[in-house]
């Protein structure tokens, strides 16, 4: 009996496995396509195609060879998303015997979803979930739908201006479970970015919101590694931002405010379009508020270190079309000259070779301004006892150290230099520079550093002669000057950064100190001036003096 048994069963199974590999045969998936159209294209606001649909019994689901979402029409007539493949579970019972549709899982295969922004800022993705008219015959209300689990796997996202070049995230993994407009559900996403960068986020959103999916409230803990800002697809090449970001943080979104705070760790970094990499890693710790209506934002209690020197920044941000409106302030007190060496390149400035910062400080208090692209940052900066090792300013100005009497060593002792500056994306401005190098003296005067790190200043420097010796020493001696006094010479900076051209006007700074000296027959001087003047010279090259 018990052998009569096991056969019977055995004949059922059999039966029950050819009734199923038959019924799909059978049974006609396709007569549910423009169900299953309808209520996706009435949930998502945008026409949705789905190729020919199959039975998967087995594995509980219907399969469709390929699918496309609609882009708003605003952006683009090229598909919002493809996908080669779409499988959507369903329970398979009321499906076969009542002929009811229960989703309970949907899955896109290798899809491809595009990510425009117009010239007014806003991205295609923000208007899916408003109603736009459809084909779909369904009268169910979006928010009826449920989903089990929502999965993307093997995606591909392209991210750009709706007119112009995208760069390719790929890699793009994403899971929802019980996805539904009327609650909360957990989700995770994973990507590769362009050049080889990684993001992970998780966390929990919902419930969705129908009029603008960019409303829907969300938590999220997030994992960014090597970001290249250049090749995210995000920033404006002009804006000369570049840099390698890695970031770990929370963002979280009541659908009227998003509240995001952590720590950004730049390599790499460039800030203007002329500089070049910075050679320290550059790190920001902050927190931002943005009001998704206004789009806009607030910066505060953010603090960007550079080595062990940190500075504050506060300030609000806006969305502006492609790119920011940014009304920033910079704060720094006391920051290492040592450590700021390494930001320099950044900012379009490069040390002369072999040269470097010890000692001191380093303050300033910056405003930076205007549309990200065509930032401008203008302010004041101070340097107080540092010194540049490995570069002599003495020897630049060997003529004056010559003339002046003046041992020029081989470093560059700053005891002051203070400064306004304008920093824009056409070079750097400098204005009311005062520097005091103690062994020549101070220099005033202003000048521009190129994006291309050329120089071009003017400056005067008031000479102090050592001892009162040297040609300028005695010339002021036979004007009968002070010996020692300051002496002003005219000088002028070219060349780059990295290889300064110190061009001293020296013949006018003579020129200056012995005008007084030229004989003036109309005032009676030619023959006494004039031997004032033969015995000067000859006492400058060892000559002898005529009484």
């Amino acid at each position: 009996m018990k052998h009569k048994g096991l056969v019977i069963l055995g004949v059922l199974v059999a039966i029950i496995l050819i009734v199923a590999a038959l019924l799909p045969f059978l049974f006609d998936a396709n007569r549910y396509r423009p169900e299953i159209e309808a209520r996706l294209t009435k949930s998502l606001g945008r026409a949705v195609k789905i190729g020919d649909l199959k039975l998967t019994l087995f594995s509980g689901g219907i399969s469709a060879s390929d699918i496309s979402i609609a882009d708003d029409p605003a952006f683009s007539h090229d598909p919002f998303v493809q996908a080669k493949s779409l499988k959507v579970g369903v329970q398979m019972s009321p499906l076969i015997f009542h002929k009811q549709l229960i989703v309970d899982s949907l899955v896109l295969q290798d899809p491809v979803v595009r990510l425009l922004q117009n010239s007014a800022g806003k991205w295609n993705a923000s208007t899916i979930g408003q109603n736009q008219p459809s084909s779909g015959t369904s009268s169910e209300n979006p928010g009826d739908l449920t989903v089990g689990k929502l999965q993307v796997s093997n995606g591909r996202i392209e991210v750009g201006p709706a007119s112009g070049k995208q760069q390719a995230y790929s890699d793009l993994n994403f899971t929802a479970t019980d996805v539904s407009y009327n609650k909360a559900f957990p989700f995770n996403l994973s990507l590769s970015a362009p050049q080889g960068g990684k993001m992970k986020i998780e966390g929990e959103a919902g419930p969705l919101a129908q009029k603008d999916m960019s409303r829907t409230p969300f938590t999220g803990n997030i994992d960014i590694q090597n970001f290249d800002l250049a090749a995210t697809g995000f920033m404006s090449p002009e804006s000369g931002l570049a840099g390698i970001v890695s970031y770990k943080g929370k963002a979280t979104s009541d659908g009227r405010k998003v509240r995001s705070q952590g720590r950004a760790t730049a390599n790499k970094l460039r800030v203007v379009k002329g500089g070049s990499s910075a050679s320290v890693p550059v790190n920001v710790d902050y927190s931002s508020d943005y009001n998704l209506a206004s789009e806009s934002g607030v910066i505060d209690n953010t603090t960007i270190h550079v080595g062990k020197s940190a500075a504050e920044l506060s300030g609000t941000y806006a969305s502006r079309g492609p790119a920011t409106d940014l009304n920033l302030h910079l704060v720094a007190n006391n920051m290492a000259p040592q450590d700021i060496e390494g930001l320099l390149p950044a900012l379009g400035v490069v040390l002369p070779s072999g040269a470097s910062l010890q000692g001191g400080a380093i303050g300033a208090n910056l405003e930076s301004k205007g549309p990200s692209d065509r930032l401008v940052t203008a302010g004041t900066i101070n340097v107080a006892n540092t010194r540049l090792v490995g570069f002599s300013m003495g020897q630049g100005l060997s003529t004056i150290a010559a003339l002046a009497g003046i041992h020029a060593g081989s470093d560059t002792n700053i005891q002051l230099l203070s400064s306004n500056v304008r920093v824009a994306p056409e070079g750097t401005r400098l204005d009311n520079i005062n520097l005091v190098v103690p062994e020549l003296g101070a220099m005033t005067g202003s000048g521009t550093i190129g994006a291309d790190t050329s120089l071009n200043f003017r400056l005067v420097a008031k000479i102090n002669p050592s001892g009162g010796g040297g040609a300028i020493g005695m010339l002021s001696t036979a004007l009968g000057g002070k010996a020692g006094g300051p002496k002003q010479i005219p000088i002028q900076i070219s060349g780059t950064t990295s290889k300064p051209v110190f061009r001293p006007d020296v013949s006018g700074a003579l020129a200056s100190q012995v005008g007084g000296l030229l004989p003036n027959p109309a005032a009676g001087q030619g023959q006494q001036n004039g031997n004032q003047l033969n015995n000067l010279v000859n006492g400058l090259f060892g000559g002898k003096k005529k009484q």
